[in-house]
């Protein structure tokens, strides 16, 4: 919410700027809670529920396997378990460019539909072909994602001349994957809402990702990112003026699941990742296996094309013979990242969600309690808890139930009882309530830990390779935002998890729907129906 109030200021945003400024919308903020990342998220916006998505990726012990939210195959299996009868998109609607579907019948690009395409799925493939076969719209692409490659380049070779700091290595093959997420991806999407809206598709739900790739790079609140939102307000400009010629009414309605925090990384401040430091703390006696997942724009692309060569026709199986060795279990994998790699029993699991890292003993089942570790891993928690760039440590006491340790003080969130300093302080009032609902979920890591903070700017330390980061406490990444309708009914209160957001879009789509049932047919309407 900050870095949009800042991008509508400095002038990324005339249109939402605009929408403000007349009237038409609103904007409110609210608080995104544990783990503040997409998988999450999205799960409670589209079904109300998110329960048992305790990170982007995380080691379940009990099948003894790892999942990460963008791949395909867990992605349909993190939809299965939060499924309910109450998604936002069950009727007739559209889910496009998105991890969880929200139970839409019409689906591209979105992860958890690829290991299970239908022929609703496969009938997106001619929208693909159309869009890449009208000349205008391949040439321009393509000279836009040269033009950001280059734009790339250059803000990467600024930032090592004036010396930004903290700054991370923006890579080799990250100008590719920033033209395909700013331009490739962002066009399409939009060019299959228009055919959405064009079809009279009732609810729509879409992702644009480019802002959040850029920024993991360059910063969130660099010019380096909000450059990317120019792109993305000509889209909503472009899809606002497709809205009045739409057979049926299409009111908008723009949200982030999550924010970003900046901060140097916790390699960079400390000479060592989070996983050789418990390597070092367990004093070498253990193997420790630290979790690495594709970056999101290589799995909306393997969607793209997954999906693209669907098709019956010679030129999709010619496609689907040369991407042979590039398909795994059905899917076309993109990305220098290929190897789904699982744990080997007995290692220490590590799994980093920005600044929030799970740790998993793998060799005993079941969550282990701090009288456990103490006695089986000594040291181990007492290294954490006094490590500079931890700002607490969540752990459940077969006694006292889950507590949270700092360097000063311990919270036990079981009775709200603080001994010394409280641990939380730093991480804003509702940082107990968050981490009590985190720790109910079956595979939470034995160990959660979360990096320090500064109180002052915000600034936290990634256990990834990131400069902005979200997924767990801290700075901005808990307070996404949300614009829409200023004459749509809300009650003057705050919006906390993304349930409360399922509730509101599921409130506003029902009252639509009995509006828009109550108004005389559309004899022109395309697939006209009563659902908003």
């Amino acid at each position: 919410a900050p870095i949009l109030e800042q991008a509508i200021a400095d002038g990324y945003m005339p249109t939402l700027a605009r929408w403000l400024a007349s009237g038409s919308h609103r904007l409110v903020d609210w608080d995104c809670g544990l783990p503040s990342q997409t998988s999450a998220s999205q799960a409670g916006i589209l079904y109300g529920r998110r329960y048992d998505v305790p990170a982007f990726r995380w080691y379940e012990k009990d099948r003894q396997r790892l999942l990460v939210s963008n791949w395909p195959q867990d992605a349909a299996e993190i939809e299965q378990r939060v499924a309910t009868p109450f998604g936002l998109l069950r009727r007739d609607g559209s889910s496009l460019c998105n991890i969880i579907a929200g139970g839409a019948p019409r689906t591209a690009m979105t992860l958890s539909t690829m290991t299970s395409l239908t022929h609703s799925v496969r009938r997106r493939t001619t929208g693909y072909y159309l869009y890449f076969l009208n000349p205008y719209s391949f040439s321009r692409v393509f000279v836009l994602m040269v033009g950001e490659m280059v734009r790339e380049l250059w803000e990467r070779a600024c930032q090592r001349l004036r010396d930004v700091r903290p700054r991370v290595s923006r890579g080799r093959t990250f100008p590719f994957l920033r033209a395909i997420s700013t331009v490739l991806m962002r066009d399409l999407t939009a060019y299959l809402v228009v055919e959405d809206m064009f079809a009279a598709v009732p609810t729509i739900y879409c992702s644009f990702i480019g802002y959040d790739v850029v920024a993991h790079h360059a910063g969130p609140a660099r010019p380096d990112a909000l450059r990317v939102l120019r792109g993305l307000d000509r889209q909503l400009a472009a899809l606002e003026q497709v809205g009045r010629g739409a057979p049926r009414p299409y009111q908008f309605v723009v949200l982030s699941d999550h924010g970003q925090s900046q901060g140097a990384t916790f390699r960079q401040r400390y000479g060592r990742t989070l996983d050789q430091f418990i390597h070092e703390a367990l004093r070498g006696e253990h193997a420790v296996y630290a979790s690495a997942g594709q970056e999101d724009g290589w799995a909306y692309l393997s969607a793209l094309v997954t999906e693209a060569v669907q098709s019956e026709g010679s030129g999709a199986r010619t496609a689907r013979r040369l991407l042979a060795r590039r398909t795994e279990d059905g899917v076309v994998v993109f990305g220098p990242e290929r190897e789904r790699l699982q744990p080997s029993p007995g290692e220490v699991v590590v799994c980093a969600s920005g600044n929030l890292g799970l740790i998993y003993l793998t060799d005993r089942p079941g969550r282990l309690t701090l009288e456990d570790l103490l006695v089986d891993y000594p040291g181990l928690v007492e290294a954490l808890v006094t490590h500079d760039g931890i700002g607490f440590v969540l752990v459940r006491s077969q006694t006292h139930g889950p507590l949270v340790l700092g360097r000063a003080g311990m919270h036990a969130l079981q009775d709200d009882r603080v001994e010394g300093v409280d641990p939380l302080a730093p991480f804003g009032s509702r940082a107990a309530e968050h981490l009590r609902y985190l720790d109910g979920f079956p595979h939470v890591g034995d160990l959660v830990v979360n990096s320090t903070v500064n109180p002052e700017t915000g600034e936290v330390a990634a256990f990834e390779d990131l400069v902005g980061s979200h997924g767990g406490l801290g700075g901005m990444q808990t307070s996404p935002f949300m614009l829409f309708p200023a004459t749509w009914p809300f009650a003057e209160r705050e919006i906390v998890g993304p349930e409360a957001v399922h509730d509101l879009l599921r409130g506003w789509i029902e009252s639509l729907q009995t509006t828009e049932a109550a108004r005389p047919v559309n004899a022109a309407a395309v697939e006209s129906s009563p659902e908003p």
